[in-house]
Parts: C-alpha cells; structure tokens; sequence
C-alpha cells in the first residue's frame, strides 16, 4: 500500500490517494503516516471539511510527530478558506 500510495501521489491523483491512504489507516491505525497521507488527500481533492477533520485527527494523537508543525498551519489555512468554500456550496446557515 505504501508503494502505491506514493505512486498516486506522485502522478497527482488525489483521489485515488484518498482511497489507498484510507485502506492503509485501517491496516496501520497506529501509523501517522497514513493518517496525514489521507488528510492530504482530501486537502488536495479539495474537500476542506473532510481535510480539517482528518488533520485535526493527526494532531489529536500525535501532537509531538514532527509533521504537526506543518499541519496546525494546514489547519490554520483551511479554516481560513472554509467558511467562503462552505457559503459558495450553499451549506450555511
């Protein structure tokens, strides 16, 4: 899974990363990495709330990784452009 989850990244097919960083979750709950992979996935494909969610995951369990950094100021972005991403798909209010 890791060699595919790399190809797809690799070739922008965030998708498709998506769905192999989340069978990998479940095979290595316990691994940051695909936690922070499926988080990218969704970032990259687009989906703000499912992307802060999952990176508020990362940082929940693994606060002291050394990818947090990065991703409390993925989050900070994120929810800066959420409330304009959610208002522009009708889903306010």
């Amino acid at each position: 899974l890791a060699t595919r989850l790399a190809a797809v990244a690799s070739i922008g097919d965030y998708r498709t990363m998506h769905e192999v960083a989340g069978r990998f979750v479940k095979v290595r709950p316990n691994d940051p990495g695909p936690h922070l992979a499926l988080a990218e996935s969704y970032l990259r494909s687009g989906w703000l709330a499912l992307a802060r969610r999952a990176y508020r995951e990362f940082l929940s369990r693994w606060p002291g990784d050394e990818a947090a950094g990065d991703a409390r100021k993925t989050v900070e972005t994120i929810e800066t452009h959420l409330p304009a991403e959610l208002e522009a798909a009708g889903l306010t209010g």
